[in-house]
């Protein structure tokens, strides 16, 4: 999103396509980072505010004016009422690694200073942090409760492109723009698994499931579902326009999956098969339309 004082804030039916396309004052600074969440659009401004929009009708959730410096978004807490920030980002050096309180307009934990960080992850109980920056395949995870640095690892050969903490809190997770797909014990940096090989392109995204026994992940047209007990691929959905699974609805089973073309991006709740129901089909590979998803 590029936006200086208005954007326009388009909503979607997965059957008729547009219904309302509006002008939305979303503030009058510029917006310098944005976050796609599950239900939930962040933004954060040049002012250092903070913006919660749906991301089905861009009506606003929640806007927290807090005394952050050219904040970089890169990871708000299950409540979402945290968020884990890069200070001044645009800076050489950046500013300061911090998880802010957003309701207090306090600092929760100082984490690290003048690296550029790009994707950050907090794990689902808040008490783990873990980024990797801009300029290498450096991770670092940290204890949110100590503010202190547990591990600093090589995530992968080349440029990653996205991390996530299981839900257990005992895998992170590292996909890289080399196709490869890397777990590591967050509180040693030692590898957990094997790579998970088998995407052609660079893995854009990946989510583990609510159990912590299933990791999804996602290049070009293609989702893949893993076993982490055994490492081993299990399902192939194909043919998706550029998917990107975002998040879980662990409480119901269904996930946030947003698919994007060239003129419009929608989101949608897709129940994807369970562990045992993968189990039962029998072939590893399943192709599937994206109506038939």
């Amino acid at each position: 999103l590029v936006a200086r004082q208005y954007s326009v804030l388009e909503t979607w039916d997965g059957t008729k396509g547009l219904v309302e396309s509006r002008p939305f004052p979303l503030t009058r600074a510029q917006i310098c980072s944005s976050l796609r969440l599950p239900g939930t659009c962040a933004y954060a401004t040049t002012n250092g505010d903070i913006l919660l929009l749906r991301a089905d009708a861009g009506q606003p959730l929640a806007q927290y004016a807090t005394s952050l410096v050219q904040p970089r978004l890169l990871a708000l807490s299950a409540g979402q009422h945290q968020a884990l920030v890069l200070e001044d980002w645009r800076a050489k050096p950046p500013g300061r690694l911090c998880l802010w309180n957003l309701e207090s307009n306090t600092l929760a934990a100082d984490l690290d200073h003048a690296k550029p960080y790009l994707h950050g992850t907090l794990s689902a109980d808040g008490r783990l942090a873990a980024a990797f920056t801009r300029d290498s395949p450096e991770t670092v995870v940290w204890s949110v409760e100590r503010q202190v640095r547990l591990a600093a690892f090589v995530g992968g050969d080349w440029f990653l492109s996205d991390l996530e903490l299981s839900p257990d809190g005992k895998l992170v997770a590292i996909a890289g723009y080399d196709g490869t797909v890397r777990l590591f014990d967050p509180q040693t940096g030692r590898p957990a698994l094997p790579p998970l090989r088998g995407h052609r392109s660079g893995v854009t995204s990946l989510q583990f499931a609510g159990d912590s026994r299933t990791l999804i992940t996602c290049e070009s047209v293609i989702l893949r579902f893993w076993n982490l007990a055994t490492g081993q691929e299990m399902l192939v959905l194909n043919d998706l326009n550029n998917p990107c699974l975002s998040a879980q609805n662990r409480s119901l089973g269904w996930w946030v999956l947003s698919e994007s073309t060239p003129n419009r991006m929608h989101w949608r709740a897709t129940a994807l098969p369970t562990l045992k129901e993968i189990d039962s089909r029998g072939p590893p590979t399943i192709s599937q339309s994206k109506r038939g998803l």
